[in-house]
Formats: structure tokens, C-alpha cells, sequence
């Protein structure tokens, strides 16, 4: 399947990621992290995490945007267990697949072959944009899901449907 390509391709490029040899730097470590390790404990312990009292002596977790309380996929990945070190590569390998499936279902929409789809995709998932984004992934996040957004907004306006209608929602929140 093209996405098992993707996905190897994902895993094979960012191999010092996938295999956990080199981590995230930056501000993935001195931010990103912190935030999600606080929105997960308080999720574990039952509370929606909208305060930390551990960061400036107590930071509004849910008036951040980069904080990841609102993002899906963030909150999915908290649920699951503790945010560590190996969520947050997780989550960075995870949003450069996503990146890759969403410019092949654009690339789809505008009736390109199958291994046009596939290189095109591979190339917005290697570019240097999303490479060098790695440690900001509010900035990751922007570059995965522009190519959905762009592709379910042609969707809606071509001929409207509620899915498309949900998906545009959901991929420019």
C-alpha cells in the first residue's frame, strides 16, 4: 500500500529518530516536552489540564496554543500513557508520516499517477522545511497539515459533503 511506503520511508529517513540513537533538540526538550509531560500527569490523574502549577509558578497550559492541550493527536498520545522523551519522538514521526499522506491525498485529488503521488508525498516529507522544523512542532504540525487542508477545502467547494466538511474542520484546527 502507498502508505507503508510512506511510513517506511518516514522511518528509514528519520532513522536516528525511529531508532531512538539521536533525540529532538531545542525546543522540542526545553518546551514542548515539559508542556506535554504536565498536560499528560494531569490527564492521568483525572484533571483537564488547564493549569501547572510547576511551570513560572503556574502557567495556563490551555490558553497555549503550543502547549498541545487542544491538539488531537497530543492529547490522543497523552491518554495512552506518561509523555516522555519517546512520545515526543513518537509524536515527531508521527506528524512527518501524517505530512506524507497528506500530500498524497492532495496530489490524488488532482488525479496524479500513483508514482508521482508517491514521490511528490516523499519529497514534502524529506524537504528541509520539515527537517528543520523538527524541534518546534506547532511549526511541524502547520507544514503536515496545510496539504490536507488545502485538500479538503477543494472538496468542499467542488461538491460538499459533511465528511469533507469535518475533515476541513479538523485539519485546520
Amino acid at each position: 500500500s502507498d502508505y507503508a511506503i510512506l511510513l517506511a520511508v518516514t522511518l528509514l529517513a528519520y532513522w536516528p529518530l525511529s531508532l531512538f540513537i539521536c533525540g529532538v533538540k531545542g525546543d522540542a526538550i526545553n518546551y514542548f516536552l515539559a508542556m506535554r509531560f504536565n498536560s499528560s500527569e494531569a490527564l492521568h490523574h483525572g484533571i483537564f489540564p488547564s493549569w501547572s502549577p510547576y511551570i513560572n509558578l503556574g502557567y495556563p497550559l490551555h490558553a497555549d496554543m503550543q502547549a498541545g492541550v487542544w491538539n488531537p493527536v497530543a492529547l490522543i498520545l497523552s491518554l495512552t500513557r506518561t509523555y516522555d522523551i519517546y512520545m515526543l519522538q513518537a509524536e515527531t514521526l508521527l506528524t512527518i508520516f501524517i505530512s506524507g499522506i497528506s500530500m498524497h491525498l492532495l496530489c490524488g485529488y488532482f488525479g496524479m499517477n500513483r508514482i508521482t503521488r508517491l514521490s511528490i508525498a516523499a519529497a514534502w516529507m524529506l524537504n528541509g522545511y520539515i527537517t528543520d522544523a523538527g524541534q518546534f512542532l506547532n511549526w511541524l504540525y502547520a507544514a503536515a497539515y496545510l496539504p490536507l487542508v488545502f485538500y479538503s477545502a477543494l472538496r468542499c467547494f467542488g461538491s460538499f459533503r459533511t465528511k469533507d466538511a469535518f475533515l476541513l474542520g479538523a485539519s485546520c484546527s
